[in-house]
């Protein structure tokens, strides 16, 4: 029989960003609550059973630079970027902004790395694919799932990424609406070694 040490180990982990609500303008259009919302959520009706749930940690800048130019990342964490840039993003620039946009790189590069060991992972927010190396758009600033893929394929922990979308149902209503990525790995036949990982995203 396995200690409790052992089963937590083996448990699935899902992670969000403990981080705030990003400070908006009365009016803006992003519903900036619903990650919030979704994880008061998840752990009121308990969805993901005995899977942990934890804070991510936060991308480092070398994390970032796997994906992205150097002087746009130290812009961005600078508070330099120009006015152009944040407009093209969709949000005003803040620290609350940067905090969590490094969270949810650290939550999707956690999450990859937690689904080699338990099978499947996770995290309550993410899916930023809409930045791209040398800036962000469509309220993306960096791209969670590009950094994530790159370094465990850099690591040589996989051999190939496949990306999936799920529409989102019209019937949830937005203000409750988060997107959920989980990544689950497929073990290859060579020593234990895992042949890809999936990337699949579904708002909930």
């Amino acid at each position: 029989m396995r200690s409790r040490d052992e089963q937590a180990a083996a448990a699935p982990r899902f992670y969000f960003p403990d981080v705030p609500d990003i400070p908006l303008p009365e009016g803006h259009r992003f519903p900036a609550t619903k990650y919030r919302l979704l994880l008061e959520r998840v752990r009121r009706e308990g969805v993901l059973g005995r899977a942990a749930l934890t804070a991510s940690p936060f991308a480092t800048r070398d994390d970032l630079l796997t994906a992205h130019e150097a002087a746009y990342v130290d812009a961005m964490l600078a508070g330099t970027v120009g006015r152009d840039a944040m407009r093209r993003i969709g949000l005003p620039w803040s620290e609350t902004l940067v905090r969590r946009s490094c969270a949810t790189v650290g939550g999707s590069l956690a999450a990859a790395r937690s689904a080699l060991q338990c099978g499947i992972s996770g995290q309550l927010a993410g899916g930023t694919h809409h930045a791209h190396r040398d800036f962000g758009s469509g309220y993306c600033v960096f791209n969670d799932l590009a950094v994530a893929s790159l370094s465990l394929l850099s690591d040589s922990a996989i051999d190939r990424v496949a990306s999936m979308h799920v529409p989102p149902d019209p019937s949830v209503p937005v203000t409750l609406a988060g997107v959920t990525y989980a990544y689950v790995a497929t073990p290859g036949p060579a020593r234990g070694k895992v042949e890809s990982i999936t990337v699949g995203s579904r708002v909930v």
